[in-house]
C-alpha cells in the first residue's frame, strides 16, 4: 500500500485530499492515526495503540478517570469507574452512592417528649439535605398535670400550676375552706384554718364541738337538780351525755297515801287527800261560837244523814268529857226559832236534831273542853242568816294571810253589824247597821265567835277559802 502525496490512502484505494491529519498544515499520508477506522498513517494498520483519558460518574463520583482504546474506529474499553468513591448515601445534599439521585429515601427514626411523654418515636425523611418531616408526636401520652413529680401534660414542668381546694376542722369547725398547692410531688401549704369559728369553750351541752378540739361538751358545768314531791323528793345532778343532758335525780318510789302522817305519800303535791281532816275546837267556860268547816266522820256512828251524823259526833265528844261538865248548844234555824241541845236541856227540848256545815251554833259550855274531830272538807256554802242575831263562827277558814274583814265579807248584802268581844279589845264592829260603817273590826279569827246581825232574811257565801 503507498502513499501518494495529497491523496489519502483509504483501504487498498486511494480516494478523496488527504488530510493533514498532524496538523502540520500538509495533508499527506503520513500524518497522525486517527480512531476513526481509517490507517490515517499510512502504516498498514488501522487504529493501531490510540488510546485517550476518560471520565465518569455523578455526585461523590463526579471526575473519576481512566482509559478507553480505539478499535475499528470506535472508542471503548473505556477503564473509567463510575463508582469509585461511592459510599451510603446520606443526608448532605450529595449523590453519595453515585446513583444520579440526592439523598434518595433517607429516613431515620427519632424520639421526642418530655416528662411522661418521653422516649415517643417516629421517622424524618431527609430532603435537599436536611431532615425534616418528623412523624415523632411530643405530646403523645399526654395527660392533665397530677400532683406526682412528673410533668404528665409534658410541658416541660413538673406539677405546674397545680392547687386544689380543702376542708378542715371538726365540730362547729368543720367543713372550713383553704387552699393547698403541689410543690415536687407532694401537696402542701395548706390555707386552711381548723379552728376558724371555735369557741373560747364548750360549756354548752348540744351535741356540738363548741371550740373544735375534737372533744364534745368538754367544759360543760353539772348544776345540782331536784325532783319529786312529798315522800319521793330526791337531789340529783346533770350531766352532758352525747349533747344530751341528763338529770340523774331519781324519784322515791310513790305509795299509797297514809293518813294523818302528813306527808304525801303517793307523790302527788298533796298531803294526805282523800283523808278526813283533823281540827280541833278548844272549848272555854262559857259562849262559844262554832261551826263547822265540813262534814264530820266517825266510824262508830252508823247515821247516812251527814247532818244528824256531825251532831251525834259533836254531842258524843261532848257526852263522853268530865261527868261533871254541863252544856247547851243552840242556834237559831231560818225562821229564827231557837233550837237547843245538850246535858241540861229536858229531852221534849232538844229541838236541835243536825249541825249543818258553815252554819253559826253556840255551845255554852261549864268548863273547859276540846273537841277534836275529823271530816271531809266541803265546798264554799252559803251561810243563813235569819233577821236579828245570829251567832257564828268561822272554824279554820282563812280568807286571806291576815283574814282581812274586807276580804272575808266582801259579798255581803244588806244592813248588818259583826261584833266581836274579847278580853282585850272589848266589843268590836263590823258593818253599816246603824247608819255608818264602823270599822273597829279589822280581821276575822278562825274559831273565834261572832255575832251577825241583820235586819231582814239574807245569805252570805264566803269567798274561797283555804282549810
Amino acid at each position: 500500500m503507498y502513499c501518494y502525496e495529497d491523496i489519502e490512502c483509504s483501504g487498498s484505494s486511494w480516494a478523496g485530499s488527504p488530510a493533514d491529519n498532524d496538523a502540520d498544515g500538509t495533508p499527506n499520508c503520513h500524518d497522525v492515526e486517527t480512531c476513526d477506522n481509517l490507517d490515517n498513517d499510512g502504516d498498514g494498520v488501522t487504529d493501531e495503540g490510540l488510546t485517550r483519558e476518560s471520565s465518569c460518574g455523578v455526585g461523590a463520583c463526579q471526575g473519576n478517570t481512566g482509559t478507553e482504546t480505539c478499535v475499528a474506529g470506535v472508542w471503548g474499553s473505556n477503564t473509567c469507574n463510575a463508582y469509585n468513591g461511592a459510599s451510603a448515601e446520606t443526608c448532605d445534599d450529595i449523590d453519595n452512592d453515585c446513583d444520579g439521585t440526592k439523598d434518595e429515601e433517607l429516613t431515620r427514626p427519632t424520639t421526642c417528649g418530655l416528662g411522661a411523654c418521653d422516649g415517643n418515636t417516629g421517622t424524618e425523611t431527609c430532603t435537599a439535605g436536611a431532615w425534616g418531616s418528623n412523624t415523632c408526636n411530643a405530646y403523645n401520652g399526654a395527660s392533665a398535670e397530677t400532683c406526682d413529680i412528673i410533668d404528665n401534660d409534658c410541658d416541660g414542668a413538673v406539677d405546674d400550676n397545680l392547687s386544689r381546694p380543702t376542708t378542715c376542722g371538726i365540730g362547729a369547725c368543720a367543713n372550713n375552706t383553704g387552699i393547698e398547692t403541689c410543690t415536687t410531688g407532694s401537696w402542701g401549704g395548706d390555707t386552711c384554718n381548723p379552728l376558724n369559728g371555735a369557741a373560747a369553750s364548750d360549756t354548752t351541752c348540744d351535741a356540738i364541738d363548741d371550740d373544735c378540739d375534737g372533744v364534745l361538751n368538754e367544759d360543760y358545768v353539772s348544776l345540782p337538780t331536784t325532783c319529786g314531791v312529798g315522800a319521793c323528793a330526791a337531789t340529783g345532778a346533770t350531766s352532758c351525755a352525747s349533747g344530751v343532758e341528763v338529770d340523774d335525780c331519781t324519784l322515791g318510789t310513790p305509795v299509797a297515801e297514809i293518813c294523818d302522817d302528813d306527808l304525801d305519800n303517793n307523790c302527788d303535791g298533796v298531803t294526805d287527800e282523800h283523808c278526813p281532816t283533823i281540827i280541833t275546837i278548844t272549848l272555854k267556860t262559857g259562849k262559844n261560837w262554832i261551826s263547822l268547816p265540813f262534814d264530820l266522820i266517825d266510824e262508830s256512828i252508823d247515821e247516812p244523814d251527814a247532818a244528824v251524823k256531825n251532831l251525834a259526833i259533836v254531842l258524843k265528844s261532848l257526852n263522853t268529857a268530865d261527868p261533871a261538865l254541863d252544856y247547851l248548844m243552840y242556834t237559831r234555824d231560818p225562821s229564827g226559832a231557837l233550837l237547843r241541845n245538850g246535858k241540861h236541856v229536858p229531852a221534849r227540848l232538844k229541838t236541835l236534831t243536825s249541825m249543818v256545815p258553815l252554819r253559826n251554833y253556840v255551845i255554852d259550855i261549864t268548863g273547859d273542853h276540846t273537841l277534836v274531830i275529823r271530816g271531809f272538807g266541803l265546798e264554799t256554802e252559803q251561810l243563813t242568816l235569819s233577821a236579828g242575831e245570829n251567832w257564828v263562827g268561822f272554824g279554820l277558814y282563812n280568807f286571806g294571810s291576815d283574814n282581812p274583814i274586807a276580804e272575808a265579807l266582801g259579798a255581803m248584802t244588806g244592813s248588818y253589824d259583826l261584833y266581836h268581844f274579847d278580853a282585850t279589845s272589848g266589843l268590836t264592829r263590823y258593818g253599816n247597821k246603824e247608819g255608818e260603817p264602823v270599822n273597829s273590826l279589822d280581821r276575822i279569827n278562825p274559831g273565834a265567835g261572832y255575832i251577825f246581825e241583820v235586819l231582814d232574811w239574807q245569805t252570805w257565801e264566803p269567798p274561797a277559802t283555804t282549810p
